[in-house]
């Protein structure tokens, strides 16, 4: 004999205890402890750098609570000036740009981040802008 059929709502709930059980679950001490490691990781970097939006901005790559996180540095005038008259393609002359500034992941985990989140290098050039001075109502 067949299963009667399910009510919409039955189906929507089943699909979102689904969708529930493939996202990654964390318990509070978990989180606690992922915040802790992010803090210490911004924490070293302001002690050598400055604060966070002056001398060094803070990028989650996503929303999720387990996201990676990559910091940049101010850049220095000459690498903001070598990328102002770069003649090299938009993303060539970003990656220029960006990759001096980046102090946290490694670059070989920074390399990993870009593959997977290919829009995050836009995020991270406009935060290495930011801390230059260039601001959200000017053109680049």
């Amino acid at each position: 004999m067949s299963e009667p059929e399910k009510s919409p709502q039955q189906e929507l709930d089943e699909i979102a205890q689904r969708r529930a059980a493939r996202r990654r679950q964390y318990t509070d001490g978990q989180l606690l402890e992922l915040e802790l490691e992010r803090a210490r990781v911004i924490d070293a970097a302001e002690e050598k750098y400055g604060v966070v939006d002056d001398g060094i901005a803070v990028i989650a790559v996503s929303d999720a609570p387990d996201a990676p996180i990559v910091i940049v540095k101010r850049p220095p005038m000459a690498t903001f000036r070598k990328y102002q008259d770069s003649k090299a393609n938009a993303s060539e002359a970003a990656s220029a740009f960006v990759r001096p500034c980046v102090v946290h992941p490694a670059q070989d985990a920074y390399d990993r981040l870009l593959n997977e989140y290919p829009a995050l290098l836009t995020r991270l050039t406009k935060a290495c802008a930011k801390l230059a001075g260039y601001r959200d109502d000017e053109k680049l």
